[in-house]
């Protein structure tokens, strides 16, 4: 009985150990994911940025739609801003 007691405390304790490294890997995960979202937030406003850049400069250049269009398409801004 007590290596049985003894077996199913390793067990549990193997368990544990297992838990929390699944804690900590997910806290990981999510800290990369929130730090991945911000870069492609700050990444679609370059690209807006220098895409009404260029219209500005170069009014017949159809690069400026076709960069809101692909970020709109991605769903990373709205129609709204595709119209501004």
């Amino acid at each position: 009985l007590l290596d049985e007691n003894i077996q199913l405390q390793r067990e549990k304790d193997a368990t544990e150990a297992v838990a929390l490294a699944l804690r900590d890997d997910m806290r990981d995960a999510r800290e990369q994911l929130e730090e991945a979202e911000k870069q492609v937030e700050e990444f679609t406003m370059w690209i807006k940025r220098l895409a009404h850049s260029l219209r500005n400069a170069k009014p017949n250049s159809k690069l400026y739609g076709a960069a809101m269009d692909y970020l709109s398409r991605k769903g990373l801004i709205s129609v709204e801003d595709v119209l501004r």
